[in-house]
C-alpha cells in the first residue's frame, strides 16, 4: 500500500465499510475484464485462460492499451491524497488485505481489490463521500460511455455490493480529449464524469447470470465460434490468427 499526497498525485445495498475475507481463492477467477470478454466472445475468454500462448496482440492494439493505461495514470494524478493498493495481479491476497485496511482511512483508493462469488475486481478509483459512503469511478479513454463500459461498471458495483461496501453511486470518467496512441501531451488532459448508477444497478441480475455462464464456459472444452466482424471490434482480437486457421 502506498499513501500518496497531492504532490505525488497530480442507492446500492450494503452498509458496511469492509469486505468479507474469502476462506480460499478459486483456482480460476473471473474478473470484470473476463466478464466483458465473455459477453464479446466466449471462445476468446476460454483461450485467454487456457491458451494465451496462441494469442498475438498487434502493435496498434497494444498502443491503444498503453494509451488507456496512461489515461488511468493521469486520472490518479489528479486526485489528491490517494492510496495506491498493490497493483501486482499475482499478489491478490495481499491486495485484498491492503484494501480492507485502507478502507478505514477514508481516502481515495486506487486499484482497490474485491472478491465476491469468485469474481475479482480492481477499482480504478474508489472515492470517499459523505455519511461513510463511497463512489466508484471507472476511467476510460473514450469520447463517450459505451455499452460494454456500463457492463464493466455493473460487474464492479455488483461485487462491491456483495462485499458490503456502501456505494452512493458509480461514474465513468472520460477525458475531454481522447488520448491517441503516441500522444506526447497526455498530461494536459482534463476529465468529465458520467453518472451510470442507475444503469449499473439495472444490470446486477444479469451480471450474476453472466458470471455463472462464463464459469460454465471455463469448465468445458474450447468453444466453437466462426470468425467474423466481432473479431475486430472494439479492437482486433489477439486470437484472430489462431481461430482463422481452424
Amino acid at each position: 500500500m502506498r499513501l500518496l499526497d497531492s504532490a505525488q498525485q497530480h442507492r446500492f445495498p450494503g452498509n458496511q465499510h469492509g469486505q468479507k475475507q474469502p476462506a480460499d481463492l478459486p483456482a480460476v477467477r473471473l474478473s470484470k475484464s473476463k466478464l466483458t470478454t465473455y459477453l464479446h466472445c466466449a471462445k476468446r475468454l476460454w483461450l485467454q485462460v487456457y491458451r494465451r500462448d496462441v494469442g498475438v496482440i498487434d502493435p496498434r492494439t497494444r498502443q491503444v492499451f498503453e494509451a488507456g493505461h496512461r489515461i488511468g495514470e493521469l486520472a490518479r494524478l489528479q486526485v489528491a491524497k490517494g492510496v495506491l493498493i498493490d497493483p501486482d495481479p499475482r499478489n491478490l491476497v495481499a491486495a485484498l488485505a491492503e484494501t480492507r485496511s485502507a478502507l478505514s482511512l477514508r481516502r481515495p483508493l486506487f486499484e482497490s481489490a474485491f472478491l465476491h462469488q469468485g469474481v475479482v475486481v480492481r477499482v480504478d478509483i474508489l472515492q470517499p463521500e459523505k455519511n461513510g459512503t463511497w463512489r466508484l469511478v471507472e476511467v476510460k479513454n473514450a469520447s463517450a460511455a459505451r455499452p460494454y463500459h456500463i457492463h464493466d461498471v455493473a460487474a464492479q458495483t455488483w461485487v462491491l455490493t456483495g462485499c458490503d461496501v456502501n456505494l452512493s453511486g458509480a461514474s465513468i470518467r472520460l477525458p475531454t480529449q481522447v488520448m491517441r496512441p503516441g500522444a506526447r501531451d497526455w498530461r494536459r488532459r482534463t476529465f468529465v464524469d458520467i453518472d451510470v448508477t442507475d444503469e449499473a444497478i439495472g444490470l446486477h441480475a444479469s451480471t450474476k447470470s453472466i458470471a455463472t455462464a462464463a464459469r460454465h464456459t471455463l469448465e468445458g472444452s474450447e468453444p466453437h465460434r466462426e470468425t467474423g466482424a466481432h473479431c475486430d471490434r472494439p479492437f482486433r482480437c489477439e486470437f484472430l490468427e489462431y481461430c482463422s486457421k481452424r
